[in-house]
């Protein structure tokens, strides 16, 4: 039981770290197209 809880645990915030990291991409390249018009 506590096996399954930490593993759960671990896949959750490894898939919340991959989505928070695809956001930061994401808005990065946002920024970058919207300075790029722009300018």
């Amino acid at each position: 039981m506590v096996s399954t809880l930490r593993y759960n645990y671990a896949s959750v915030s490894l898939f919340l770290a991959h989505l928070f990291t695809s956001l930061l991409v994401a808005l990065n390249c946002l920024n970058y197209f919207c300075l790029g018009n722009f300018y």
